[in-house]
């Protein structure tokens, strides 16, 4: 009688699959996707999901780790590189939007505009990605107390923050790299007048 021989299991690229994931997520956000949509994505099957980056929560939180590394969003050098905080503040501007309009990727910044149901059951979903939010939030602020103090670096990183949501919330919907950087100049207006605000409290 035939011994029955049990195979082990495919193995698969763990990199390649999590890029894969990390693709599909910032297309449709966590809850435009199923586990078996992803498997699709990434190639493999269910179980090997689950072996090998958990359940989906554990999944997206890898692939907001892998966004995060991959897009350098919190590389700021743009500001220590520039001789003057407005030439700082446009020439990061000038880096989001070439990767909120790359057409090598998903528009916008999976970060910045991910979406996820404020649900009981997704509540610590909802809270890593506002951490995210807030650790680009801290490294512009950085950037910017270069020329100013903490105070100002910490109102005008606001203004930046929001308005690089807005400009990544335009990127998802279809504007382009060229219609962007005309919100530039207004953009560094208004960062420099919430400097100068702060100031005069």
């Amino acid at each position: 009688m035939a011994t029955r021989v049990v195979g082990r299991p495919r193995s698969f690229d763990k990199d390649a699959a999590l890029e894969a994931a990390m693709l599909k997520f910032w297309q449709v956000g966590f809850d435009g996707v199923s586990i078996r949509d992803l498997g699709k994505a990434m190639g493999i099957g269910q179980t090997s999901i689950y072996a090998a980056f958990g359940d989906k929560a554990s999944l997206y939180y890898a692939a907001i780790e892998r966004f995060e590394s991959a897009e350098k969003v919190l590389d700021m050098s743009a500001f220590q590189a520039s001789p003057s905080i407005d030439e700082g503040i446009a020439a990061t501007l000038e880096n989001a939007i070439k990767r909120y309009t790359s057409a090598r990727r998903p528009a916008g910044c999976m970060i910045l505009t991910g979406r996820v149901a404020d649900k009981p059951d997704q509540r610590k979903i909802v809270l890593k990605l506002r951490e995210r939010r807030g650790r680009q939030l801290a490294a512009i602020a950085q950037g910017l107390s270069r020329w100013v103090g903490q105070g100002e670096a910490t109102y005008a990183s606001q203004y930046l923050l929001i308005s690089m949501m807005g400009l990544s919330t335009r990127a998802v919907d279809g504007a382009t790299a060229a219609e962007l950087r005309r919100t530039i100049p207004f953009i560094v207006a208004g960062a420099l007048a919430a400097c100068a605000s702060h100031q005069h409290e």
